[in-house]
């Protein structure tokens, strides 16, 4: 457990630096669905 916790530490530190191309896309990708959610959610609040 502690070894697969180790590689899995390195891996994230090996990322932090430049985030991949696919790592920003996804962040985009959830975002706007933040966002939609976000629009959607309040407009079933205010009726």
């Amino acid at each position: 457990i502690r070894n697969a916790f180790d590689n899995r530490s390195k891996a994230d530190y090996a990322l932090k630096p430049s985030l991949s191309e696919k790592d920003i896309k996804v962040s985009l990708r959830k975002a706007k669905e933040f966002i939609i959610f976000s629009k959607n959610y309040f407009k079933i609040e205010q009726g």
